[in-house]
């Protein structure tokens, strides 16, 4: 399980729930998820990153992030106001399971790949 599952599964929790303590648990579930992906991506940067390249690299990473939450609150919000709140928190969580089936995926594909690899065909 990647934290892009955990996110699908709190956001989809969010907008099917009719209890406000199992809504809770779903922002909890994003929020650790969320949690777990950020410290990951810094994680991987920083230590592919040079010395010199860190600072420029980590710089553009945050710039790319903070402009992905505004659009992602504009297309929230439109998706919100066309079909309801919890269309949007249905949309976001059915979109972060297809990642994660995607990732999933991509990486098997490349496991398989590098096995492969120095292999006669």
């Amino acid at each position: 399980m990647c934290s892009s599952d955990l996110f699908g599964i709190g956001a989809l929790g969010i907008a099917v729930a009719h209890w406000p303590p199992l809504a809770m648990l779903g922002f909890a579930a994003t929020g650790v998820a969320n949690a777990i992906y950020a410290v990951r991506n810094r994680t991987a940067l920083m230590r592919r990153a040079s010395k010199e390249e860190q600072g420029s690299i980590m710089s553009t990473r945050y710039s790319i992030a903070q402009a992905a939450q505004i659009v992602g609150l504009g297309v929230g919000a439109l998706v919100g106001a066309v079909a309801s709140p919890r269309g949007a928190f249905a949309l976001v969580g059915v979109g972060m399971l297809a990642l994660a089936g995607a990732v999933i995926l991509g990486r098997r594909r490349r496991r398989r790949d590098v096995g492969a690899v120095g292999q006669a065909p």
